[in-house]
């Protein structure tokens, strides 16, 4: 399930609800690394 919202932040950076479900899963498990991860990964897409 968290490989399917990296792939989709891979395509479309810009879909933050399928980043911000990654982050959810990340947490969950207890995998904060990742957790930050899956932000920077999209951040030049999203300046805002």
């Amino acid at each position: 399930m968290i490989a399917t919202h990296e792939e989709i932040g891979n395509q479309f950076p810009r879909d933050l609800i399928s980043v911000q479900q990654g982050q959810y899963h990340y947490f969950y498990i207890g995998n904060k690394e990742k957790l930050l991860e899956i932000a920077r990964k999209v951040l030049p897409s999203n300046p805002q």
